[in-house]
């Protein structure tokens, strides 16, 4: 299953928007928002969206990663107070609670918080209709640029022509880079960070504050670089 995080679902989804303090989140606002980049929350998967109901059992059983909605009217009928129903989710590794206000303080200690008025039966619907139509077309895009892949691998092509063929097909600017930061073949020159980009080092998204750079090490040294990668294409980049 392509893995599906919550900076990628506040980029596709504009109804949902973090609360304030959730660590490195920003509202995507949808596929033309502003990048939603980095931190330990932004990176957290997501696995399904449930929503919670005032009657026993409050939530079906939980396997980590979902998205758990609370609507105001369940939180007023079944008479829990959020802290506890807090720490409980985060018990469970959900990957984040979405709200209809933000929370007070003394809620903290729990998962993050995202916001979204109404939370409704259709936008937990809607958010799974997504969750599950993205997973396929990632899944779709992988093989077919692992067999287009394969099969220039096949025919001898070299670097450069491998870098432009995967650079084309996944809309991206790529480029390899030796271990000195030197470019080794590059899909344009986009494709080359700023060396205060490269500076950084490790793997992962680079490039405060939008990290729009994905660093990928490869085996034989060097590194692959991703990028700029819209916050709607984070999915597809990883």
């Amino acid at each position: 299953m392509a893995e599906i995080t919550l900076s990628d679902l506040l980029a596709w989804e504009p109804r949902l928007r973090p609360s304030p303090g959730v660590d490195g989140l920003a509202a995507g606002g949808g596929r033309s928002g502003p990048a939603a980049a980095v931190g330990p929350d932004a990176e957290r998967e997501v696995t399904w969206a449930v929503t919670a109901r005032a009657t026993t059992p409050m939530l079906p059983p939980l396997r980590g990663g979902e998205l758990v909605l609370l609507p105001r009217r369940m939180l007023t009928e079944a008479g829990v107070a959020l802290p506890m129903l807090m720490r409980e989710l985060a018990g469970h590794r959900v990957a984040a609670v979405v709200l209809e206000a933000a929370p007070q303080a003394g809620t903290g200690g729990g998962p993050p918080v995202l916001l979204a008025a109404p939370t409704t039966p259709e936008l937990e619907s809607d958010i799974n209709r997504l969750l599950t139509e993205r997973r396929g077309d990632l899944y779709r895009a992988g093989t077919e640029l692992e067999r287009m892949l394969a099969d220039l691998t096949t025919a001898g092509a070299d670097l450069g022509r491998l870098l432009a063929a995967a650079a084309a097909a996944l809309g991206l600017p790529l480029a390899v880079l030796d271990a000195h930061g030197e470019p080794m073949a590059t899909s344009g020159p986009d494709g080359v960070p700023p060396t205060t980009i490269q500076s950084q080092g490790g793997a992962g998204w680079r490039g405060l504050p939008r990290a729009d750079r994905l660093a990928v090490p490869l085996t034989l040294g060097g590194t692959l670089w991703l990028g700029p990668v819209p916050p709607a294409r984070r999915a597809l980049a990883r």
